[in-house]
C-alpha cells in the first residue's frame, strides 16, 4: 500500500485552508455556548430518484448550494458548475464519540475537494477549527484519498495522509467509515483498515461533540498559490460540471440516551467536561418515527371489529345506493310511461282531425260525398 504523507508548509496550508471551509457558531474556550443537541441513537439515509428533492431539515442543514443538489437514481449528487459554487450540508445534531459510513463518488476535476468532516463547536469563523478529523478526495487524484484531523486548530500538527483506492475514488461508488471513540481513530476503505490514531499519542487529541459535514467546494480557485498547489492546480471551469455522487450515509452516535451535550465553563476542551443530558433527542424522535404506511399496511393493522365495522359499512353503503339507483329507474320509467301516453292523445287528436277534415273537403255543395277514404291508406286519395 502506497502511503503518502503531508509535511510541513504544506500541513499549514491544509488547516488554514479546512478553516476556511469550516465555520461554527460558538467557541466554549473562551465563553458560555448553548447546548448541542445530540443525536443519541443512529441515523441511516439512502438517496435515489424517488427521495423528496431537498435533504430533510429534521436532520440536515444545507449551509450552501442547495440549487446545486438533485437526487438521481445514482444518489444525492451535488454539482459545481462556475466558478463560485460550492455545496456543504451538515448534520442538525451532534455526536460524541461513535461512527460514521458514507458511500459516496468523488468528483473529478483539478481543484475540486469532495469531503467528509467531523467538526466541533468554535466561534471565530475564519479562524481554526477545533476538532476536525476527515477523509478527503482530489478531483485530481486519482489513485489516493486523504485521511486527516486536527485538536483545537493546531495548525503546527502534520496529521493528513493519503491512502491509495482502487479503482478510482472519481470512477465509482467507494464506502468509507470513520470510527471515533475514547481509545483511538480509525479510518476504513472499502471495509479495510488503512489508519489509527491512538488517544495516547502526542499531539491533542479530538474529543469533543461534533456535527457532520458533506460537500463538495473548488480549493483550485484559492488566492494562496500554495493551496491551489496542494489542489493539484487551477480549477479548469471550461470541464465543468463537477459532481459528487453521495448514495447514503450512516450515523451512530457513541452516547446513546441524550438529548444534548454541553461544555463546563470556562471549558478546557476535554471530553471529561462534557456534559451528557439524557433523554430522547428531537432527532431520535425523528429517525425512530415509523415510515408512512400504504393502504394494504393500515388494513392490517386493524382489529377484526374495525374491520368488520368497515365491510358492514361498505356493504350497508352499496345497498343504499342499489336503493337510490332502483328509486331513481322506477321514478324515470313512470315519468317516460305518462310522456309517452300524451304524445300517443296527441296524435290521436291530431289523426281524427286529419280525417275529418278530409270528409269535408270531399262533400260537394249539397253534401254528396266526393272522396272515398279509407283509414288505413297511406298514399293519397283518389278522386273520382
Amino acid at each position: 500500500m502506497a502511503i503518502i504523507g503531508v509535511t510541513g508548509v504544506t500541513t499549514l496550508i491544509l488547516a488554514s485552508l479546512a478553516s476556511g471551509q469550516t465555520s461554527t457558531k460558538c467557541n466554549p474556550l473562551t465563553s458560555a455556548c448553548p447546548k448541542d443537541g445530540a443525536l443519541g441513537t443512529t441515523f441511516s439515509q439512502t438517496w435515489n430518484s424517488s427521495s423528496p428533492s431537498a435533504l430533510d431539515e429534521d436532520f440536515w442543514t444545507v449551509t450552501g448550494g442547495a440549487q446545486l443538489m438533485n437526487m438521481k437514481d445514482s444518489g444525492l449528487v451535488m454539482t459545481l458548475n462556475n466558478k463560485g459554487d460550492s455545496v456543504t450540508a451538515q448534520t442538525s445534531f451532534y455526536i460524541f464519540w461513535g461512527e460514521v459510513e458514507i458511500q459516496y463518488q468523488a468528483a473529478s476535476g483539478q481543484g475540486i475537494i469532495s469531503t467528509l468532516t467531523f467538526l466541533s463547536d468554535d466561534l471565530d469563523e475564519i479562524a481554526d477549527h477545533k476538532c476536525l478529523s476527515d477523509v478527503e478526495a482530489q478531483g485530481s487524484n486519482s489513485t489516493h484519498v486523504s485521511t486527516n484531523w486536527y485538536g483545537q486548530g493546531d495548525q503546527s500538527q502534520n496529521n493528513a495522509i493519503w491512502y491509495p483506492v482502487t479503482p478510482s475514488p472519481q470512477s465509482q461508488l467507494h464506502t468509507y467509515r470513520v470510527s471515533w471513540t475514547q481509545e483511538q481513530i480509525q479510518w476504513w476503505f472499502d471495509n479495510q483498515l488503512v489508519r489509527t490514531y491512538a488517544y495516547s499519542a502526542p499531539k491533542h487529541y479530538p474529543q469533543t461533540p461534533s456535527f457532520i459535514k458533506m460537500g463538495l467546494w473548488s480549493a483550485g480557485d484559492s488566492d494562496q498559490p500554495g493551496t491551489v498547489a496542494w489542489a493539484g492546480g487551477p480549477t479548469q471551469w471550461d470541464q465543468a460540471p463537477f459532481a459528487m455522487t453521495v448514495k447514503s450515509i450512516k450515523i451512530k452516535d457513541g452516547s446513546t440516551n441524550a438529548s444534548s451535550y454541553t461544555y463546563d465553563t470556562p471549558s478546557d476542551g476535554s471530553w471529561q467536561k462534557i456534559k451528557i443530558e439524557n433523554g430522547t433527542s428531537s432527532a431520535a424522535e425523528d429517525a425512530n418515527k415509523p415510515p408512512p404506511q400504504s393502504m394494504t399496511q393500515r388494513w392490517h393493522g386493524l382489529t377484526t371489529g374495525a374491520k368488520v365495522g368497515i365491510a358492514a359499512g361498505a356493504v350497508g353503503a352499496a345497498a343504499l345506493g342499489g336503493l337510490a339507483f332502483v328509486f331513481f329507474f322506477f321514478k324515470q320509467r313512470r315519468a317516460g310511461k305518462k310522456e309517452r301516453l300524451a304524445a300517443d292523445a296527441a296524435w290521436d287528436r291530431e289523426h281524427t282531425e286529419l280525417m275529418s277534415y278530409q270528409v269535408d273537403a270531399g262533400k260537394d255543395e249539397y253534401g254528396a260525398s266526393q272522396v272515398s277514404v279509407t283509414t288505413t291508406q297511406q298514399h293519397p286519395p283518389t278522386w273520382r
